[in-house]
């Protein structure tokens, strides 16, 4: 008999693509798991080919798939502005569910800016990206801006300024860790570095580039990214890390997320935090979750479990509770 049932990661920064826990300062995540405190048997999801962005994930929570939290619905509709997730939901033809789609992404990315929840607005940003018309140039202004707090008078961000900015480390507001895993996902949304897709030239695919070598050596290393490289082998190397080897170390954590058998969930503890902690892994995660993560949160989550298992029975509320 089901006494109760524990959120895991409780949505509060990922899609990162999203990969693991809550975005900072966000309502909801993009992987939570459960554990229950009776055995049902694992369910274990198929894994993704490539990590998510919360786009994805949103229609995923409206489609019934709980495990990744709560809706954040359409928080930035008021009076003028327009319920694009309604529209979308509501179009029937293709290029107007496109427009609709692209138009609530954007309009979650400015929220969550004036809200200051950075990488919350910055994953949302490469969720408009995704699905931005690939026959037009995707003004990357707008991403750039989203580094700064909203109102500094940073609103249109050129390329020039945004690199110098990130690879000099001259402003301490600017999250370079954030910026260097930011463009290694970029980079790897399907088909944006196809010579035939117009929403980003090559010129700037090739700074991207440049940006994340100098932002981030720890992840390049694994990869062997290296600024002699040519271009075709750069972006191989980039989008074989992003969209294979992260879903890859991500597997433990989605297996848990998908657990109703609490002994079976902190068996996998060693599993995850091998897999979050691996060097291809941890650059590309850690900057979109809330600070201190992978460090200070897994083991203490697992403890708890631990110490649910072995509870006397009139123990167990007051576990549950805390």
């Amino acid at each position: 008999m089901p006494v109760g049932t524990i959120t895991i990661f409780e949505p509060a920064r990922v899609s990162m693509y999203s990969c693991l826990g809550s975005p900072r300062g966000s309502n909801y995540g993009p992987t939570r798991g459960r554990a229950s405190l009776h055995s049902s048997g694992p369910t274990i999801r198929r894994r993704s080919s490539v990590m998510q962005t919360l786009w994805q994930l949103q229609q995923l929570i409206r489609a019934g798939k709980n495990e990744y939290g709560r809706d954040p619905g359409a928080p930035y509709v008021n009076a003028t502005m327009t319920n694009y997730l309604e529209s979308f939901e509501q179009a029937s033809r293709p290029s107007t569910k496109r427009d609709h789609e692209f138009n609530h992404c954007s309009s979650m990315q400015r929220y969550c800016h004036v809200q200051n929840r950075i990488p919350e607005a910055v994953d949302w940003a490469l969720s408009a990206i995704s699905v931005a018309d690939t026959d037009s140039a995707y003004d990357l202004t707008s991403l750039y801006s989203l580094y700064w707090p909203q109102g500094e008078g940073l609103d249109k961000v050129e390329l020039a300024q945004f690199q110098h900015a990130a690879t000099k480390n001259l402003d301490r507001r600017l999250d370079r860790r954030l910026v260097g895993a930011t463009m290694a996902r970029c980079l790897s949304l399907p088909d944006l570095c196809n010579i035939q897709d117009k929403r980003v030239p090559n010129e700037t695919i090739a700074r991207f580039v440049t940006i994340l070598i100098l932002t981030m050596p720890d992840l390049c290393h694994p990869m062997h990214l290296r600024d002699d490289l040519n271009y075709d082998e750069q972006i191989y190397k980039i989008t074989t890390t992003v969209q294979n080897q992260v879903p890859e170390g991500l597997l433990p954590l989605d297996e848990a997320s998908s657990s109703n058998d609490i002994h079976h969930f902190c068996s996998l503890q060693n599993s995850i935090q091998k897999g979050i902690n691996q060097p291809s892994v941890r650059p590309l995660i850690e900057p979109f979750l809330p600070r201190g993560f992978t460090k200070t949160k897994i083991s203490p989550i697992f403890d708890l479990l631990d110490q649910l298992r072995e509870a006397p029975r009139n123990h167990l509320k007051r576990l549950i509770t805390s």
